[in-house]
């Protein structure tokens, strides 16, 4: 067994030379004897990593590792961390050097960043979710009704949506009239010239009559446009002679012309750059080559018995001598062929006259034939001859016995007796009307230069393919089509439009607040729950409506009860107190007008009646009043006072007094008779026999006071009698303080008729 000593601790990053102490498994003489064994720290190291380093190749700081080697060791990859928690700063983003395909979810946290530049790549092929904001190239978020657009540079920037453009009217450009100013204006709208001028908008100052200004807004980039519909064209040209711009605004003949489908230079031709377009490509290719000269190739003309040839390295053909010189024996307009020997040539059976190939014996073609459009053709077509080439047609069908041309405009179909020959004109379908034909550009021309009104009638629906029908005149005839502007000015303004339900007791929708909708006048709201209407003082039953008077803006601070309408659909009888529904017979003399006032008529004639002469219907109206008898006329009258008491006496006409009724005074009571027809009845109260009236208009100052201030002083509460407004006041409903009554602050409002009677 080792002996193990204790030392002192040694601090430090271990040594891969530090030793430690183990037991060995290993067999020895046999047997398992667990010996002791020193281990150093890098065998254990190689023991784990079996010899060989974790890490290879080397990484480098801040690199997120990856495995390699059959999963066996690590090195960097291409995402790295800007900073590291061993360097005491943590770590606040992972760079991507390369691509990134994430193939599950990816949750983009707050400031991520895709690409690195300008001109990076990212490809997002799934489905992509935005939950916040959408910033454009300048920074800026997108708002109603913005659309991302790009720019010159290719970048999105938000942009304003308008459907079209807009006619603003016509603009002076002289005057400026109306003003218009560079950088401002509405995304479509636009002007037409109707006077020239030299106003500058976004540095366009070249303004004709009927141009066109027409303001653009694409984000960062609102400007005014010019649509130049003045342009003059002038010069003279010779016919088939392709036009040359002579200067900014005249034509005249350049050196090409074209006759059919020929076109011919007066002028040599160059290309615009040395060695850097072609003529012709891999797509498009010329059919035939005309020479009438030199071929000047590679720097040379060649030189006789020379052919061009390439070689399959040199980048252009170049001039050889001709290996076949000796060994070629054709004739004139005969097509070639290989000889019977090698590297011989000789007669074919075609020859080629005129652009025409004639075959002195059989044809035979074991493959395909294609005609001069290229087309091969299918079972069943023939080879037909044009006034250009061979094309592949279908077969004539039975009974056409011949298909010929007299011209260039007339195709003759000739068959038997009963399939007599037709001749049909092409070109314009005009101009032989129900016996031409026309080709597809001849038709086209023709019926996009009908109008509307050279067609039929229409039989069904006919759809516009969400486009618009613009310029309609304003309509006359019952089923004339009316323009929305048309609509808007005469029929729906003010018409009612039914909006739908209207909870009162939730004010939903928003109708009755200086917080509510925007209302447009007509519109119609049902009550569906009942509620108070603005205020208790107009509530709402279900089944009731409610209309908009007038066009109401959003949160209007005056929006009130007179802007509304109610019609009231459930209103209950009217009983002794609450106002509603009566019922109002027709019969016993009533009337009802148009208005809904009720009149009784008049049956009473001029005369004294008995009560007797009185008839009542059975629904409780007087129908007719009967003269009768005449009744007796009484006369009431104040006698004469005498002591406490005056006589109140009711006598029968021509006779004496009949009745006689003695009115007394009573404590603090004084009675006086002014006349026969007139008494004072005036309280004395305790006080003496004196009084005064005072009478106050309440003043603002009283109102807020409850103070009034009387000219006399009474003895006590039972000297002074107030009355408000005409109603008597009890000893209880005021107090008194020396000569001042009070019924406490704001008790009494201003303007209030307040009466008080001082006996003293």
């Amino acid at each position: 067994m080792a002996i193990i000593y204790s030392y002192p601790t040694v601090s430090g990053t271990p040594l891969g030379t530090d030793i430690l102490i183990g037991t060995t498994t290993a067999v020895a003489n046999g047997k398992k004897s667990n010996q002791t064994k020193n281990f150093t720290v890098q065998q254990l190291a190689d023991f784990v990593n079996n010899g060989k380093p974790f890490v290879d190749p080397a990484g480098a700081d801040f690199y997120i590792p990856v495995f390699n080697q059959a999963g066996e060791k690590i090195t960097s990859s291409i995402m790295y961390q800007d900073s590291s928690p061993s360097n005491g700063v943590t770590g606040t983003k992972i760079t991507v050097g390369g691509k990134l395909d994430v193939t599950g979810t990816a949750d983009l946290q707050e400031n991520s960043v895709l690409g690195t530049t300008a001109t990076s790549t990212v490809d997002l092929k799934g489905t992509t979710t935005l939950f916040g904001p959408v910033k454009d190239a300048t920074g800026a978020a997108g708002g109603t009704n913005k659309f991302l657009l790009s720019n010159v540079n290719g970048y999105l920037e938000w942009s304003t949506y308008n459907s079209g453009l807009v006619y603003k009217g016509t603009w002076d450009a002289n005057t400026n009239s109306p003003t218009l100013a560079s950088g401002i204006g509405s995304n479509g709208d636009f002007y037409i010239v109707s006077v020239a001028g030299t106003t500058t908008l976004d540095g366009i100052s070249d303004w004709n009559i009927g141009d066109w200004a027409v303001f653009t807004d694409q984000g960062a980039s609102a400007e005014w446009e010019k649509i130049d519909n003045t342009s003059v064209l002038d010069g003279s040209g010779t016919a088939n002679a392709i036009p040359l711009w002579s200067d900014s605004n005249t034509l005249t003949d350049s050196g090409l012309s074209q006759t059919g489908g020929t076109i011919t230079s007066t002028q040599n031709i160059y290309p615009s750059g040395d060695n850097t377009l072609d003529l012709g490509s891999t797509t498009y290719s010329w059919k035939d080559f005309y020479l009438d000269g030199k071929l000047y190739v590679d720097g040379t003309f060649g030189t006789a018995n020379q052919i061009l040839a390439v070689d399959g390295t040199a980048t252009s053909p170049v001039w050889v001598t001709d290996p076949w010189a000796s060994s070629i024996n054709v004739t004139n307009g005969t097509i070639a062929k290989g000889g019977s020997t090698a590297s011989t040539v000789v007669d074919s059976i075609m020859t080629e006259a005129a652009s025409t190939i004639t075959v002195t014996g059989n044809l035979s073609v074991t493959g395909t034939l294609a005609d001069s459009s290229g087309d091969v053709g299918t079972a069943g077509q023939i080879l037909s001859s044009t006034a250009s080439g061979t094309n592949w047609i279908a077969a004539p069908i039975a009974g056409v016995a011949s298909v010929t041309t007299g011209n260039a405009n007339t195709i003759s179909i000739g068959g038997t007796a009963a399939d007599p020959t037709v001749g049909t004109v092409t070109g314009d379908p005009t101009a032989n009307s129900g016996n031409n034909l026309a080709t597809g550009t001849d038709i086209t021309t023709y019926v996009t230069g009908l109008g509307v009104n050279d067609l039929s009638a229409a039989t069904a629906d006919y759809s516009m393919g969400t486009n618009k029908i613009t310029n309609v005149t304003d309509p006359a005839a019952a089923q004339d089509a009316a323009t929305k502007n048309y609509v808007d000015n005469n029929i729906i303004s003010g018409a009612l439009v039914f909006k739908g339900s209207y909870d009162a007791t939730l004010n939903n929708p928003n109708l009755d607040t200086t917080s509510n909708i925007i209302i447009t006048q007509g519109w119609t709201y049902v009550v569906t729950s009942a509620g108070d209407f603005f205020s208790s003082a107009d509530p709402l039953e279900v089944g009731d409506l409610v209309i908009a008077k007038q066009d109401i803006p959003a949160n209007d601070a005056t929006n009130q009860i007179g802007y509304w309408t109610i019609v009231n659909k459930n209103i209950d009888i009217a009983t002794a107190t609450t106002p509603g529904i009566v019922s109002v017979p027709t019969t016993g003399g009533l009337t009802v007008s148009g208005t809904g006032d009720i009149t009784l008529a008049n049956t009473l004639a001029t005369a004294v009646y008995n009560p007797a002469a009185v008839t009542v219907d059975a629904n409780g109206h007087i129908s007719t009043v009967a003269a009768g008898a005449n009744a007796d006329v009484y006369t009431l009258e104040a006698g004469v006072k005498a002591s406490t008491s005056v006589p109140i006496n009711l006598d029968a006409s021509g006779s004496a007094t009949d009745y006689t009724v003695n009115l007394t005074e009573g404590s603090g009571i004084l009675l006086t008779r002014n006349s026969a027809s007139e008494i004072t009845i005036e309280a004395t109260g305790g006080g003496g026999g004196n009084r005064k009236k005072d009478t106050f208009t309440t003043t603002s100052g009283q109102a807020s006071s409850g103070n009034f201030t009387l000219t006399q002083t009474p003895a006590g509460l039972d000297d002074v009698f107030v009355y408000v407004s005409g109603v008597y006041q009890s000893a209880g409903a005021f107090t008194l303080s020396t000569n001042v009554i009070g019924f406490g602050a704001n008790v009494i409002t201003q303007g209030t008729i307040v009466e008080a009677v001082t006996f003293y």
